[in-house]
């Protein structure tokens, strides 16, 4: 069976900063830190800071799809949002404990992408 999309045009805000990870990301991450005798705060984080049109540009290229995002600067339409300038958390403690690294933006969009196909 194939799957179709409708193409249409959606706006993602591309100025409010993410950085996304998946709850299988976390769960798999909470797994091995539970499993574990060290005690401390632990970070799960994405890779690196991006925008909610960064992701959707990125669920996109994963459909073949990329030209249907549209940026939407929110500030402009609404004011002044409270949003963080980065939101990305250094791992490096979690790292050198248990060797999680920091999820990929590409593995979000994947991730992502395979649980709208499977609905």
């Amino acid at each position: 069976m194939r799957n179709f999309y409708l193409q249409i045009s959606i706006r993602a805000a591309a100025d409010l900063v993410i950085s996304p990870v998946t709850t299988s990301y976390v769960a798999s991450g909470l797994k091995c830190i539970g499993a574990g005798e060290k005690s401390g705060v632990f970070h799960l984080s994405g890779e690196q800071d991006t925008t909610y049109y960064g992701l959707a540009t990125a669920m996109a290229e994963v459909l073949g799809v990329r030209s249907i995002v549209e940026e939407d600067w929110v500030r402009h339409r609404l004011g002044s949002i409270p949003s963080p300038s980065y939101s990305a958390l250094s791992m490096p403690y979690t790292f050198n404990t248990w060797g999680l690294k920091p999820q990929k933006l590409n593995e979000v969009a994947k991730e992502l992408v395979m649980k709208i196909n499977k609905k």
